[in-house]
């Protein structure tokens, strides 16, 4: 009786739980990559860069090999383990980000060479775009002619006191067809007052005159008549 009363005692305790390790997650700083197998972080090694901070990276960025005398380009800042190198490409070059060949060695794409119109220039980082039409813009990627006043506003702030010459022949042409549109009114105005004053005027007066050359008729036969009865024998 002792032995179960002692077996039931034991099995009713509550259960103690286990102490487990916190788990800490390591985030690395610029400069650093994080080590799976190690779980830290370790420093860049030469001729890398991470400019990222609180990151879990597993490499860093490779550097690109420089060249002080490069005619291609113009070193700004030569980079270091947290920062990568700048560099500003000499005129009619550019350097993409895609293009893993020597820097700012790529050739700017001429527009006008190839019969086609500048949407936007050149830059350090990105070939010219052409469209094949003048005034069209890139949007959402593709070459699409903007709306006409805002052409003009745009290239009025980019290049002030230039007239463009399809602007000079859409004046020229809306001005051709005020003129046109104000003989047209005048001509009908004209013409409107000519029939109004030929039945106001005109169409009376020859009504008279018609009237008194009947009534001179009337008389002149008149007067033939009696002087036939006069002369006839009675």
């Amino acid at each position: 009786m002792h032995m179960v009363l002692i077996t039931v005692t034991v099995l009713m305790l509550p259960k103690i739980p286990l102490c487990q390790p916190k788990i800490v997650t390591v985030y690395c700083s610029a400069g650093q990559y994080f080590d799976r197998h190690d779980e830290r972080c370790r420093e860049c090694s030469e001729n890398t860069w991470m400019a990222e901070t609180h990151h879990r990276h597993t490499k860093c960025e490779p550097s690109r090999k420089l060249q002080p005398d490069d005619p291609y380009y113009n070193i700004i800042f030569s980079g270091n383990k947290t920062h990568k190198a700048v560099i500003k490409c000499s005129p009619g070059y550019f350097d993409s980000p895609y293009f893993t060949g020597e820097p700012c060695s790529r050739e700017c794409t001429n527009c006008t060479a190839i019969r086609m119109f500048f949407a936007k220039a050149c830059t350090d980082n990105q070939d010219s775009i052409c469209c094949p039409e003048k005034g069209m813009r890139v949007v959402n990627g593709s070459c699409k002619l903007v709306n006409a006043s805002t052409y003009y506003k745009t290239k009025k702030k980019e290049n002030p006191g230039h007239v463009d010459q399809n602007k000079q022949q859409n004046n020229k042409g809306d001005d051709y067809l005020g003129i046109t549109i104000a003989v047209t009114i005048a001509i009908i105005t004209i013409a409107v007052i000519a029939i109004f004053a030929v039945k106001k005027w005109v169409v009376p007066w020859y009504q008279k005159r018609h009237l008194k050359q009947d009534r001179r008729t009337d008389i002149s036969l008149g007067e033939e008549d009696r002087e036939n009865q006069l002369l006839s024998p009675a």
